[in-house]
């Protein structure tokens, strides 16, 4: 019995995670004679997953070279720096966003708060303790003092291979501001069988002498399409569009009598 697509998405809603959508890595500097790390920022996506397949099918469509990533000591997964700034994805309906303001340390997240004025921490339901003045607490963060926007994305990688959730995670504050509009609106699409065909690009900025990239969620079709049902349409039909990664000298394997690859 063949499986329908819907039923996938469904699957995927439940919070199955796949892999995840990265924006910078760590790198390794040596200072007084001890080898330490720093973040970096990456102008093109790097995708890590414990599956290889998946992986290795990204490297297959977006370029770059797989290779073995230690998040611990103790675990192995595999990563990919692509040579694209550009993915396709597609939102699957329900709530596949989150935000919050959170504070993290080496041990875990230490404060997870609703923001504004009279926040909680989620986390001991006692008051979050960051300053209620933005520019204030804005200093603070940037010194690790302080909470920072968090927001989270999930998102569909149709092209490759595996079943599941790819989760972005960015700490700044264009990307709170810009991805909840676009996202709610390929959800609400979403929730009555209408897909939207979306990219997920990342571009980068320049304020002052700084520059830094932001996720950014593009819709590939204008306001008036959507809503004359023009370049939208079911999921078959968008992902449709998109060529399909596979690993390098791998085929999927289908049933007798499918449909050819």
């Amino acid at each position: 019995m063949p499986i329908a697509v819907p039923s996938i998405l469904a699957a995927q809603q439940r919070g199955v995670e796949i892999g995840r959508i990265r924006m910078g890595a760590k790198v390794e500097f040596v200072k007084d004679g001890k080898t330490k790390t720093r973040p970096s920022k990456l102008t093109q996506w790097r995708l890590t997953s414990p599956n290889r397949d998946a992986v290795e099918s990204a490297a297959a469509l977006l370029g770059g070279q797989v290779q073995e990533w230690h998040p611990t000591p103790s675990s192995t997964q595999w990563e990919v720096y692509t040579t694209s700034d550009i993915l396709d994805v597609v939102i699957p309906p329900g709530e596949s966003i989150e935000q919050h303001m959170e504070l993290w340390s080496g041990g875990g997240c230490v404060r997870r708060c609703t923001g504004g004025s009279g926040a909680v921490n989620q986390i001991d339901g006692r008051p979050c303790p960051c300053p209620a003045d933005d520019a204030r607490r804005v200093a603070m963060a940037a010194d690790g003092h302080a909470c920072k926007p968090t927001t989270r994305l999930r998102v569909v990688l149709p092209t490759l291979l595996g079943v599941g959730l790819w989760r972005l995670e960015s700490h700044g504050f264009y990307a709170a501001v810009e991805l909840v509009g676009r996202h709610e609106l390929l959800s609400q699409a979403a929730e009555r069988g209408v897909y939207v065909p979306a990219q997920l690009r990342l571009e980068q900025r320049q304020r002052g002498r700084h520059s830094y990239g932001v996720p950014v969620l593009d819709i590939r079709v204008s306001v008036a399409q959507i809503a004359a049902g023009q370049g939208v349409g079911t999921l078959p039909a968008v992902v449709g569009r998109v060529a399909v990664a596979l690993p390098a000298g791998g085929r999927v394997a289908l049933p007798a009598g499918g449909p050819a690859a």
